[in-house]
């Protein structure tokens, strides 16, 4: 069985880079669920994200923002548990696995990021 991801972007700009890692995770065999391909107009839009992050394996989201960094929440707790920060505004990310992030910034790069356990949160 392969790994199921849920990708998330700005749509207003990054979905390019999304679809671009959409078929370069698929090509590595992962099964990633992309809004635009699966939301049509009329389609109850927050219960299918939701239904698709609850499929998803494991309980870790990862955002982008336009302030550059990228951040790993512990969807049980709510918690912020890591925090990078891009060279330009981040874009897209996804998790490959449990310990690894994929995310694209503004400035076309490409990240590759490892969470190793038992780290300390990240300080406000």
């Amino acid at each position: 069985m392969s790994t199921r991801l849920f990708i998330s972007y700005a749509h207003r700009d990054g979905g390019d880079l999304a679809k671009h890692l959409q078929r370069d995770l698929q090509t590595r065999e992962f099964e990633v669920w992309l809004d635009k391909r699966r939301l049509q107009a009329g389609d109850a839009w927050a219960k299918d994200i939701e239904t698709a992050i609850d499929q998803c394996d494991g309980k870790r989201a990862v955002s982008a923002s336009f302030d550059k960094a990228l951040k790993v929440w512990d969807l049980d707790g709510g918690q912020c548990i890591a925090t990078f920060h891009c060279d330009a505004p981040a874009r897209c990310c996804a998790f490959a696995d449990n310990h690894r992030i994929v995310a694209g910034d503004d400035g076309g790069r490409i990240y590759i990021l490892s969470l190793e356990e038992n780290f300390p949160p990240p300080s406000h």
